[in-house]
């Protein structure tokens, strides 16, 4: 089952030198429990916005009750990122392979402004104007405009499977390979991309960046759960 909760202590190992810890949760405030969660962020006016299967369900930030859902029925959304006034998400159709994939683009309201169909992915993130979604079957990232949706040239990286992405300021993107077990951290510039840094963590998974410019890592190091941190410069 998945979860969403509030972390109230982390314990704290200096594992790697001076700039880089690994956290072991501990205490934790449930805020949604029993249902299956692929991903989960801040959208309009504090509130949390979980995916589920076939809803979008916004929560309040301070109690976790709920506050609305958004019926998605027969689509899991896997991915989603709130970015100029308003939330991009990525949809998958339940079945099997040859099943439906969209993006699409709701206004605060959480009314559906815009949609397109997209590749099969794994992750989302939108930055500069465009959207980048990681590819489940190929080892390139998909670039479309946001927000018309017109398909832009993928982006190549070449190594095995991309299980996560981040958006970094300034125009960056950190990108997991669990195959690998790399955190990869990629510049943008215009049509360029090229690669800032690469650190190597066990079995990368999931990944988020918060307002002090770290990179928070969940990783299954050994087959335990555990959250890693790493400066903007790849310490």
């Amino acid at each position: 089952m998945g979860c969403i909760r509030f972390v109230i202590d982390l314990n704290i190992f200096d594992v790697f030198g001076r700039h880089t810890y690994q956290h072991t949760l501990t205490e934790m405030e449930p805020v949604l429990e029993g249902i299956a969660c692929c991903d989960a962020k801040i959208g309009p006016h504090g509130h949390i916005m979980a995916c589920l299967m076939g809803e979008l369900r916004v929560l309040d930030s301070k109690a976790g009750g709920t506050i609305s859902g958004i019926s998605f029925k027969g689509y899991q959304i896997y991915s989603i990122q709130y970015y100029k006034d308003t939330v991009v998400l990525a949809l998958a159709e339940e079945g099997g392979r040859s099943r439906q994939n969209h993006v699409v683009i709701l206004g605060e309201d959480y009314q559906e402004q815009q949609r397109w169909p997209t590749i099969r992915g794994i992750d989302l993130v939108v930055i500069d104007d465009k959207v980048h979604i990681s590819a489940a079957e190929r080892e390139e990232i998909a670039v479309y405009e946001w927000p018309a949706g017109r398909r832009l040239p993928a982006i190549i990286e070449g190594n095995g499977s991309n299980t996560g992405m981040a958006y970094f300021h300034p125009s960056s993107i950190v990108v997991l390979d669990e195959d690998y077990d790399l955190v990869q951290k990629y510049k943008i510039n215009k049509k360029k991309f090229s690669i800032a840094w690469t650190r190597k963590v066990k079995k990368p998974w999931a990944t988020g960046t918060d307002e002090n410019g770290l990179i928070w890592i969940r990783s299954n190091k050994n087959n335990s759960d555990c959250i890693k941190i790493i400066t903007q410069t790849g310490k």
